[in-house]
């Protein structure tokens, strides 16, 4: 069990889905429920990234690239940077095929927008991060690009 905790990222509300459409599975027993279990956690992180994908693909260039870059930076993601700007203005272009200049605004508007999708957070001392862990390892397995 630890194991599929483990593999829904120690959410506790995403391991009580898969949990609770064990109990309605009248094919589980004693000798099968630990494969149905990690079978069920594959199907919902499975879900989990198809649903990754239609926000990211749905979001504009720059919240796009603040995400990306933040998943990519992990603990060292400092939005306002000259070296932040050029990677959001690189991943921007590359979304858009056009030559992108990010200003400070558009990176704050962007922040903003992204918590109260409730896709960032933002601690007491102003650090910004990725609300759901398995959205940032998706995003660093998917590198910056349209999701087809």
């Amino acid at each position: 069990m630890r194991v599929a905790f483990d593999a829904c990222g120690y959410r506790p509300e995403e391991f009580t889905q898969v949990l609770a459409s064990l109990m309605i599975d009248f094919e589980v027993n004693k000798s099968n429920v630990d494969l149905r279990l990690m079978e069920g956690v594959k199907a919902k992180l499975e879900s989990n990234k198809n649903g990754f994908k239609h926000v990211y693909n749905a979001l504009p260039p720059i919240q796009a690239a603040v995400l990306s870059v933040a998943a990519l930076m992990g603990e060292d993601y400092a939005p306002y940077t000259s070296a932040t700007r050029q990677q959001y203005e690189e991943i921007c272009t590359a979304l858009t095929t056009e030559k992108v200049n990010v200003e400070n605004s558009q990176i704050q508007y962007a922040l903003e927008s992204l918590r109260d999708m409730s896709l960032m957070w933002k601690s007491e001392r102003g650090a910004y991060r990725i609300e759901d862990e398995q959205l940032a390892t998706w995003l660093i397995e998917n590198r910056p690009k349209r999701i087809t």
